[in-house]
């Protein structure tokens, strides 16, 4: 008996965590059309989002919906907090009208909650690493390590541009931007480079060589 309980105890502490879950995609009241395209694209549609997950507005007080730009601050701010998920409240409209009906303002939340979802592995198994360049003060930032590669988030949440060394950044890939080089993101300012107010840059780092047990 004694063995049976030491040979439990050692199964347990062996066991591998539960693995996270980070949720994307549209909460609130949703029309049957409106919720059939979400779950048609592959997120998720909750009348109320799950405990734990970021809750978006994804629109303005005159309804319109935020530009993606927006949109990705919010998103990437709820992954570099503690938010266990990410969801967007759709803009209040008239009676019978969705999302749908204005195909240019929902394709600038579906680009957006793609990104996010392309990240679920990061965001989701990823182990926490240190960034390994200097972050300006008020630039947030947050690491992770997977599969032997380092990803890194950077958000100037401020409204005013943040200087940043573009030295450092040479070896990394931007994700989600026109060009994979993460300098080109930048914006001049003062004879140097910026991180633009409100700009989010994710970097995914080289595949690093597996290290000998």
């Amino acid at each position: 008996m004694r063995h049976l309980l030491i040979l439990a105890l050692l199964c347990g502490a062996c066991a591998p965590e539960p693995s996270r879950r980070f949720p994307v995609g549209v909460a609130g009241p949703l029309s049957a059309r409106l919720r059939a395209e979400v779950l048609r694209l592959g997120f998720d549609a909750e009348e109320v989002a799950p405990a734990g997950a970021a809750v978006e507005r994804a629109a303005d007080e005159g309804e319109h919906t935020w530009p993606a730009g927006r949109l990705r601050l919010l998103a990437a701010r709820a992954a570099q907090g503690s938010a266990s998920g990410v969801f967007f409240l759709p803009p209040r409209l008239p009676e019978g009208v969705d999302w749908a009906n204005y195909p240019e303002e929902w394709l600038s939340v579906v680009r957006v909650l793609r990104e996010i979802r392309s990240l679920r592995p990061v965001l989701e198994t990823g182990r926490p690493a240190a960034v390994p360049f200097a972050v300006p003060d008020g630039v947030l930032s947050r690491a992770w390590s997977l599969h032997g590669r380092t990803y890194v988030l950077l958000i100037n949440a401020a409204a005013v541009p943040a200087a940043l060394e573009p030295g450092p950044l040479k070896p990394w890939r931007a994700l989600f931007e026109a060009r994979c080089d993460p300098r080109e993101a930048l914006a001049p300012c003062g004879g140097g480079a910026c991180l633009a107010p409100e700009r989010t840059l994710w970097l995914e780092g080289r595949l690093l060589p597996e290290k000998a047990p």
